[in-house]
């Protein structure tokens, strides 16, 4: 089959433009300093088995007055926990999300005590499918030369049609990372179609993935 008949995937780079990046933070109160630390780097990792592990508030930071957002964005990098909003959860639920759970959060503007309208989720992000074709990719960092089991970093000079992918991603959820690529996020072809028909994909960026047939 020729690659051309085959739809693309997309990266979906949540975390990487300013313009979704608020500071928020987990209550302190919740946990120490320590855990959150740990916490969040297990959230990254896509270690999470338990969502009731998560922060459930996010407090603005007092030290950013007069630089809140309002409207937010349909997605907000609040201290490295990816957040999604009504409307965009209402988009995903529609699709196969491989056992992805969008765990209840609450916002909170500076004052620490008036919550920000509307519902907010967080994204745990549970399937796996074990596509990316680094022999046939460009411009993804390694932290050591790439062997079988190093992974892939993606970054801003990664462009459309950088990443490759074989046909196993085309099956299964429509939303999941990759064993093969450091804490990102894949959806399909259907799923970013969906998001940007809904004009939420700002100010986050889907970046085509073409598909390479297995031989």
């Amino acid at each position: 089959m020729s690659s051309k008949k085959l739809q693309p995937v997309y990266w979906w780079d949540v975390r990487r433009i300013n313009d979704n990046l608020l500071p928020y933070e987990p209550d302190p109160g919740l946990n120490d300093r320590k855990t959150d630390v740990a916490l969040l780097r297990r959230y990254k990792a896509g270690a999470i088995s338990d969502a009731g592990e998560l922060p459930d508030r996010f407090l603005y930071r007092k030290d950013f007055d007069g630089m809140q957002r309002n409207p937010l964005p349909p997605v907000i990098d609040a201290g490295g926990f990816i957040v999604l909003n009504q409307a965009l959860h209402d988009v995903l639920v529609q699709f196969d999300l491989g056992g992805a759970v969008l765990h209840p959060v609450k916002l909170f503007q500076i004052d620490h005590t008036t919550e920000e309208k509307g519902n907010y989720y967080i994204p745990v992000v549970v399937a796996r499918k074990r596509g990316f074709e680094p022999e046939h990719s460009k411009n993804v960092r390694y932290p050591r030369a790439p062997e079988p089991n190093s992974h892939g970093r993606l970054g801003l000079r990664i462009v459309e049609d950088d990443v490759r992918m074989n046909t196993s991603v085309l099956t299964g959820a429509d939303l999941w990372m990759d064993p093969g690529i450091f804490h990102e996020f894949f959806i399909s072809d259907r799923l970013c179609q969906a998001i940007k028909a809904a004009n939420l994909l700002a100010p986050t960026r889907a970046i085509r993935c073409p598909i390479v047939p297995l031989h």
